[in-house]
């Protein structure tokens, strides 16, 4: 076998997973569909590389993926790091009330509490500090005094990175200059926040505490391989494991290849079967097959990032991206985010098959198609 076991995707289920497993003396591989990004690769540009395509992803595979439902419209990151990369950073531990229902009685609040404390360090979990509150944070809290519920109100708890020291005029511009270069508790250079208002789109400052800040980072310490721009496609079960297709994303093709290991864990979404991170990753943990994980501190802090993100995709809407709907040609070009739309929506047209999803809230109106 080539690894002991291969991670499939590295948003919050795969990176606790790849962590853990390395951690353990496991030889891992994750495998990730999306790019490694940093603050210089961010796209920020009508012609940056913003959209992931399922129907193109040789010369799609961009930062967001984004899919439109009956009353909501969902953007899932596509990258080295998955959801970490565009949710709003909120890390909020449930109310016992939670766990009152729906859940297995072995997982419990008070079980769950040192698990908590373990994410909640590794995140390196902070709140706004109070010299930083905006204004709108401040008539908040005074609007709550004065209703009476001042118990209710309270800074979010986020996975970002804050200088204590900062003063923050609110009546200035945002300035990158703000922000404080460091080395973070687990050796990876990081910036504190400069209030740029940009945790969705990509943290230029590089204080998001995203999870190749911690988790991933821990994981390839231990030695585990990540591979950005491979898709898997099949995973077919042999003799002792399993072999996965997958496919890399290359000079606007792709080059098909495989690898095995004694185990296999889904941690990405196929948007074709409705399967998630979260849901799917406890599930493959507990009994998906005889070679699945099912190491109880594996499964509980997974279970953990379940109620504490919510969900591995996170909603958000891009001004960017909105902003396409009037788009302008500059000079005889079309910007790129446009031409991603047009090649799409004639993708559509063509493979009517495929549309299983609305890959853009400016496309038009779907249409039931008959098979």
């Amino acid at each position: 076998m080539d690894f002991d076991v291969i991670v499939i995707g590295s948003g919050f289920g795969g990176a606790i997973t790849s962590c853990r497993l390395a951690e353990k003396g496991k030889k891992v591989l994750v495998l990730e569909r999306g790019k490694k990004w940093d603050r210089t690769t961010y796209p920020r540009e009508l012609e940056d590389e913003w959209i992931w395509s399922h129907a193109d992803p040789e010369h799609y595979h961009g930062w967001t993926d984004l899919r439109r439902f009956k009353g909501m419209a969902v953007i899932a990151g596509a990258g080295v790091g998955g959801g970490s990369l565009i949710y709003a950073n909120v890390s909020a531990v449930p109310p016992e009330s939670v766990f009152a229902s729906g859940w297995p009685p072995e997982i419990t609040f008070a079980g769950l509490q040192s698990y908590y404390a373990t994410v909640a360090d590794i995140l390196d979990i902070h709140e706004v500090p109070q010299n930083q509150w905006s204004p709108r944070v401040h008539l908040m809290k005074e609007a709550a005094d004065k209703l009476g519920q001042s118990q209710r109100f309270g800074p979010a708890k986020l996975a970002v990175s804050f200088d204590n020291d900062l003063v923050y005029d609110f009546d200035t511009e945002p300035d990158l200059k703000n922000s404080k270069r460091f080395i973070n508790k687990h050796g990876v250079e990081q910036g504190t926040c400069a209030h740029l208002g940009e945790c969705d789109i990509g943290c230029r400052a590089d204080a998001k505490n995203t999870l190749d800040k911690n988790y991933l980072h821990i994981a390839e310490k231990n030695g585990t391989e990540i591979r950005p721009l491979h898709l898997v496609t099949k995973i077919e079960a042999i003799a002792s494991g399993y072999r996965v297709y997958h496919k890399e994303f290359k000079n606007g093709g792709s080059i098909p290849s495989s690898t095995t290991a004694e185990r296999v864990i889904l941690g990405a979404r196929d948007p074709r079967r409705r399967f998630d991170g979260f849901h799917g990753t406890p599930a493959a943990m507990q009994g998906h097959s005889p070679h699945a994980a099912k190491s109880e501190s594996f499964l509980r802090e997974t279970l953990e990032q379940q109620r504490r993100f919510s969900h591995a995709c996170d909603v958000f809407a891009s001004h960017a991206l909105a902003r396409s709907r009037n788009n302008h040609r500059r000079g005889d070009r079309l910007p790129r985010c446009q031409r991603q739309r047009e090649d799409l929506l004639d993708s559509r047209r063509r493979h009517p098959q495929r549309d299983e999803q609305i890959f853009w809230s400016f496309a038009q109106p779907r249409t039931k198609t008959t098979k």
